[in-house]
């Protein structure tokens, strides 16, 4: 199929085409292993990602505290 890189085409095509087709560009661009131009980590240590797992939600009850007291002076301060 071809299709122009930069301009929408002139014919549409299936819609099942057009998903794998944006599937495949895709593919390698959430996976840090395969992208060379990141310098992030790819590998933690199995108690790492434990720790991760385990405190994330207490991190998600920080942040909601933080954001309530920052509401409480944006309103106080207007």
């Amino acid at each position: 199929m071809d299709l122009p890189k930069y301009k929408l085409a002139q014919q549409s095509i299936e819609p099942r085409v057009a998903y794998q087709l944006v599937q495949d560009e895709m593919l390698d661009e959430g996976n840090a292993r395969l992208n060379l131009a990141t310098f992030c980590q790819t590998y933690m240590e199995p108690e790492a990602v434990k720790l991760m797992s385990q405190t994330l939600e207490k991190m998600r009850l920080i942040n909601r505290n933080i954001q309530e007291q920052l509401k409480l002076k944006t309103v106080a301060s207007t």
